[in-house]
């Protein structure tokens, strides 16, 4: 059987009428004109030339366009930003941390999330941990935290340090959950357990050393001094060139007595207090850069009778936090600011198993410009409870918030949780003698949830006025409890005594 290839001719019904001229679908001949009867080409607009040079990766031409420009705006800042970020060298980073540093600078121009990530990705080319940090803490002040590709850039850069860093984690675990577990990238989806992996499917990467002290002669017996094995293990953390001590952990500590200590600009906590029973720390001296996230001063968590006084705490988070597990604490004498205050909690996260806290003392503490004075904060449908706390002879100075409990708190910037079941319950709490100033009006503010409310407050010889001498209010909810006659400002659902 053969096959018919000749071309079909086409039906009578799609054939041309016998009218139709049969050059009417020839195209007119265009004369040719020679080069010098062109008409030159319209000139391309600098933004589009900032565009093109973008995207083809040059960066050296992005740069010499955009110094040629008058009045550069945001979108010429972001397209050179964008180009530098795609050709790795250190004259990049250079270039882009001039042009970054300018553009923040620039009263004119408001710094969106746009320009931010490509300067985010170039600078991530410095390798510099603390640098990162900085734009972590200026990302945080400005609200780019509200944006996913933010995040995932900022996690991105934790991981190619020399460890998987807190920081990192702390940012993973507080994204956002769209779409079935889905966390949106822009134009990709990548699910939380695929990102994870990405993590730590990273080019293997050189974990700092443990340095501990027992292996350095150290007893722990409650009666030898351990001081000598202490400078050893931190003399061989000074020689090894791979070590970025970030962290001093007492865990499973009995009858431990810390005097004299001084602690600088950890990448995280400063110190932590883990485990322990009957522990001193005295005439301790932690500092660290007002806007450094998540530095606390010392961290306590499942421990017991723990004395902590004396010392001076000025960091960018908890000058102390009392975590979970933690009875008997008694803070007296400490200096605190900046900082976050010092804060009972956060207590209630894992909502699975009951967080405790009971019988803490807090006396004779200074909070000097602080963002919190004292504070007990919990988390909305948490399980447990803290009680029997005491704040006495506590003097503070422009503090915000001076007094606060938060029993609602939840992960800024994602709102409030919704349909909580619990919440950790706030019991015997009592504030006494306690003076100073803020420079906010609200001076106390007690938050607490309609499922477990608030009992038991006591309020005796509270004075906190404005910085410039005015009046400060109160702003109070779910609390019951009493407040003296003499006390500012004057807090409605407690029930005045005499």
């Amino acid at each position: 059987m053969q096959l018919d290839r000749r071309r079909p001719s086409l039906p009578s019904s799609l054939a041309p009428p016998p009218h139709f001229p049969p050059d009417a679908l020839a195209v007119p001949a265009v004369p040719r004109l020679h080069a010098q009867d062109r008409p030159p080409p319209p000139p391309l607009p600098v933004s589009k030339l900032l565009a093109a040079a973008s995207s083809l990766a040059e960066p050296a031409y992005a740069l010499s366009i955009f110094h040629c420009i008058a009045s550069p705006c945001l979108f010429h800042h972001t397209a050179v930003l964008r180009s530098l970020s795609s050709s790795p060298g250190a004259r990049s980073v250079a270039d882009a941390f001039s042009l970054f540093r300018s553009l923040h600078a620039s009263p004119g121009l408001a710094l969106n999330q746009f320009a931010f990530i490509p300067a985010l990705k170039v600078l991530a080319q410095g390798l510099r941990l603390q640098l990162w940090r900085q734009l972590h803490a200026l990302a945080l002040k400005l609200g780019f935290l509200l944006y996913v590709n933010v995040r995932n850039t900022l996690i991105h850069l934790y991981c190619r340090c020399d460890r998987v860093s807190d920081d990192g984690l702390h940012l993973f675990d507080e994204m956002p959950l769209r779409d079935d577990r889905v966390i949106s990238l822009g134009k990709d989806q990548l699910s939380p357990l695929t990102l994870m992996a990405i993590l730590f499917l990273l080019p293997p990467i050189a974990l700092p050393a443990t340095f501990d002290v027992n292996n350095y002669g150290a007893i722990g017996d409650g009666k030898t001094d351990d001081s000598q094995a202490f400078l050893r293990a931190w003399a061989a953390v000074c020689k090894d060139a791979s070590a970025t001590p970030s962290q001093v952990l007492m865990n499973g500590c009995n009858n431990l007595v810390v005097k004299g200590l001084k602690l600088v600009n950890s990448q995280r906590s400063h110190l932590a207090i883990t485990n322990c029973n009957d522990v001193l720390l005295s005439q301790l001296t932690i500092t660290s850069p007002g806007d450094s996230p998540n530095t606390d001063g010392i961290d306590v968590s499942n421990s017991r009778r723990i004395r902590i006084e004396w010392s001076t705490i000025a960091t960018g988070d908890d000058c102390i936090a009392i975590n979970r597990g933690t009875y008997q604490i008694n803070i007296t004498g400490i200096a605190c600011g900046p900082g976050h205050g010092i804060s009972i909690g956060s207590l209630g996260k894992d909502k699975s198993s009951s967080e405790e806290v009971t019988d803490v003392i807090m006396r004779q503490c200074n909070f000097t410009r602080t963002t919190n004075g004292a504070r007990i904060k919990t988390w909305q449908g948490g399980v447990g409870f803290a009680s029997r706390i005491i704040f006495e002879d506590i003097n503070f100075i422009s503090t915000r918030n001076p007094i606060i409990i938060d029993q609602t708190y939840y992960d800024m910037p994602y709102g409030y949780y919704k349909n909580v079941l619990g919440a950790v319950k706030v019991t015997g709490v009592t504030y006494q003698r306690m003076h100073g100033t803020s420079p906010d009006p609200v001076a106390v503010t007690l938050t607490c949830s309609p499922l477990a409310p608030c009992s038991g407050i006591v309020m005796k010889e509270v004075m906190i006025r404005r910085d410039d001498g005015g009046a400060t209010s109160s702003s109070c909810s779910n609390a019951f409890g009493s407040i003296g006659k003499e006390c500012e400002p004057k807090v409605n659902c407690l029930t005045t005594t005499s």
